[in-house]
């Protein structure tokens, strides 16, 4: 049976250095990093799929309720979780 578990935070992507390029206070290098984490996430999913390795979405999460989404505050709607089958 192949498992699969990838995780990503901001916080531990490849460069970054300083708390301030995590927070979208700062665009220049939260976007920089933003793209980065992506990249990371992206080649782990390549190298799944060169493995073989076939998933199917289950579920979808937000943040708890500790951490509320302010509709007209973008910058609230930061914490992201998929559920993934490996099938």
């Amino acid at each position: 049976m192949k498992k699969l578990f990838i995780s990503a935070d901001i916080e531990g992507t490849a460069g970054i250095v300083n708390w301030n390029e995590t927070e979208r206070s700062v665009p220049h290098d939260y976007d920089y990093f933003a793209n980065q984490m992506t990249r990371e996430v992206a080649a782990a999913c390549e190298g799944a799929h060169d493995a073989g390795v076939e998933l199917r979405q289950i579920e979808v999460r937000q943040q708890s309720a500790d951490h509320p989404i302010l509709w007209n505050v973008p910058e609230t709607d930061y914490l992201k979780f998929y559920i993934f089958q490996v099938v």
